[in-house]
């Protein structure tokens, strides 16, 4: 059976074209390290990468809002720690101004130091985080202290400020102050005001009773603390859920995307001999003539 030198060159042109194509895919993979760089690699594998892709932003998103949880709770915490520390002064220094040993002009000068702790204590009230107030709610634009005459009174709202920070999982990361430090029976700010008032007028039954509503406040300080500290050990361990997915899927798309670098180069190192025997056979069909093909 006689075969034309067409074919013949035919089939040459198509084994040289395979061969070619076969290093050029191995020397990509070797020189960018990848095995999957566009979907015609490896359509399952790429519609795969993503899909981890999309889940690893989500996931980042997560962790973003988890650092903003957790700076928000720290300054919360840290803001009610002080709290609490000037509560404990003010009930010594308002313990000891309620003895009778004492002159009057010595629990003038306690009304002071409570004055002093009072500021303190409103200061703390009063803190951010980026500029946004951290005992208003979700309204945290607002300061949430007013004072008119002494007196104050809450300006925030009543819906603590809350992130996202897993799917169909939330966190609070405000405080509500009137749930906190001025709250209707155990107000916090006010009594301290009211209490050096009446230390410095001799009021001391008066001083008494608010005393108490002032330890009473201490109990509501505490109970926020424990659910911020909560809320702090809840944004830490799904960070940690989250981080230790990320690495699971940051593992995936390596095993699907990264290149064996010992098996592609032995690869491409086959594929150079092939292409060229293929480019020798190629010169060696050019030598013959018509005459070789004839029986």
């Amino acid at each position: 059976m006689r075969i034309s030198e067409a074919s013949v060159l035919e089939i040459y042109l198509k084994n040289l074209g395979n061969s070619r194509r076969r290093w050029s895919e191995l020397n990509r993979q070797v020189s960018s390290g990848k095995k999957l760089q566009r979907p015609s690699d490896g359509p399952v594998g790429s519609a795969r990468v993503v899909r981890i892709r999309d889940e690893m932003s989500t996931i980042n998103q997560y962790l973003r809002n988890i650092s903003n949880a957790r700076t928000r709770l720290g300054t919360a915490g840290e803001a009610l720690n002080s709290m609490r520390n000037s509560i404990n002064m003010v009930a010594e220094r308002a313990a000891y101004g309620l003895t009778g040993t004492i002159s009057q002009e010595n629990r003038i000068a306690i009304a002071n130091d409570i004055r002093g702790a009072l500021e303190g204590i409103v200061q703390t009230a009063r803190m951010t985080v980026d500029g946004k107030y951290i005992f208003s709610g979700t309204a945290i634009q607002t300061d949430p202290l007013a004072e008119d005459s002494g007196t104050f009174t809450y300006q925030g709202n009543e819906s603590p400020l809350k992130v996202e920070i897993g799917r169909n999982m939330e966190i609070q990361v405000s405080v509500v102050g009137s749930e906190t430090f001025i709250k209707p029976g155990t107000d916090l700010v006010n009594a301290v005001s009211t209490l050096a008032d009446q230390l410095e007028a001799g009021d001391l039954d008066g001083a008494r009773v608010t005393l108490e509503n002032i330890q009473n406040a201490a109990l509501l300080i505490d109970a926020t603390r424990f659910r911020v500290t909560e809320g702090l050990r809840r944004a830490e361990e799904t960070q940690k859920l989250h981080n230790d997915r990320l690495f699971q899927l940051t593992s995936e798309i390596s095993n699907l995307e990264d290149v064996n670098m010992a098996t592609a180069i032995s690869q491409m190192s086959q594929a150079e001999i092939a292409l060229r025997a293929a480019l020798g056979a190629g010169a060696r069909i050019h030598q013959q003539n018509l005459f070789d093909y004839l029986g």
